[in-house]
């Protein structure tokens, strides 16, 4: 052996064992700590360097969207563009929730408007203008063109408030119902689902201008009898904050 050969660290994408490769599909990708492996983070860079976008997929599409925002994590930043193209829809809107922030940004800008566009409309309001908010202006409005009407007025309703302003971090997409219904109208109306959010806990009960007049748990309405009137059942005291307050307060 000569003295450079014995001097060099090994390279752990050099000269993969192919036997080691093809079980990483079907092996566990994660150390005792639950940390994907150095062998298999270099075997799917291996791939995507080769071209190979299907390998790449095959390996990663077993993956946890949070295990997938680790990967992208631990792959060099002059790597991420390579390994995004390859991946394609396997890096979708769970993984960018995953991400850190910094990461993120080099993940936005590999993407195309209508890409961005169809992640963030499948984020809460607030993930998706924090996904937006960082770009350039000129990529920011390419980004609103390419969104569906309704998730663009979302977006840009919260853009019209200050930085870490409550108007610009609140979630907008809720349950609303009016005080008249009774639980099992409010239970028929959820079931129906039509046009409504699927991610929810509580239930907002307003009146005829839209104001909140009182909120209730989802397990309140899944306990009570259906004849009782949704305002008996609602929780009148609430805590309402100015869109225009700081965060910090």
């Amino acid at each position: 052996m000569s003295q450079t050969d014995a001097a060099s660290p090994a390279d752990p994408r050099r000269d993969p064992d192919p036997d080691s490769i093809e079980d990483m599909a079907t092996e566990s990708r994660h150390d005792e700590d639950d940390r994907l492996k150095p062998e298999y983070v270099s075997a799917v860079r291996e791939a995507v360097e080769q071209d190979d976008s299907e390998r790449a997929r095959e390996l990663v599409s077993p993956l946890h969207p949070a295990d997938i925002a680790d990967l992208i994590e631990l792959t060099p930043s002059e790597e991420r563009a390579d390994i995004i193209a390859a991946l394609g829809d396997l890096v979708g809107a769970e993984v960018l929730s995953e991400l850190n922030d910094y990461v993120r940004d080099d993940v936005i800008e590999a993407l195309e408007p209508q890409q961005v566009a169809d992640l963030a409309a499948e984020l809460d309001t607030d993930d998706a203008v924090a996904i937006i908010e960082d770009m350039e202006e000129a990529d920011q409005q390419a980004v609103l063109d390419a969104m569906e009407p309704e998730d663009r007025a979302a977006i840009e309703s919260a853009l019209s408030y200050p930085e870490e302003s409550a108007g610009r971090l609140m979630q907008r997409d809720l349950i609303a119902v009016p005080p008249h219904m009774n639980v099992g109208q409010v239970i028929d109306y959820l079931r129906d689902g039509q046009g409504l959010t699927t991610d929810f806990w509580e239930i907002f009960v307003v009146d005829e201008l839209h104001h909140p007049i009182g909120t209730c748990q989802l397990s309140w309405v899944l306990t009570c009898p259906r004849g009782i009137p949704i305002a008996d059942v609602m929780q009148r005291e609430q805590t309402l904050i100015p869109v225009d307050m700081d965060q910090e307060e």
